[in-house]
């Protein structure tokens, strides 16, 4: 039988992901996609628009620390350079 280690990383975190459509804001329109991002822990829920936004919140807290607006703006600015 394998052995596990029990000891985890210093920054271990579960995220609660859901995505959903939502009748699009503009009249016939397509369906607006909506991701919320919950922390169970903190109960702290954070919504994205696009999965580019998504994925620089979670950049940025793979990088140290809790995201801001201006870490996730500089992660989408970035991605965009390269």
């Amino acid at each position: 039988m394998p052995q596990h280690s029990k000891s985890r990383p210093g920054r271990y975190r579960i995220f609660v992901l859901s995505l959903w459509e939502a009748a699009s804001s503009v009249p016939g329109g397509p369906a607006d996609r909506r991701i919320s991002l919950e922390d169970p822990q903190t109960g702290r829920r954070t919504g994205f628009t696009s999965l580019d936004q998504l994925s620089a919140h979670l950049t940025a807290w793979m990088k140290g620390g809790e995201p801001t607006e201006q870490h996730i703006e500089r992660e989408l600015s970035d991605n965009i350079e390269q």
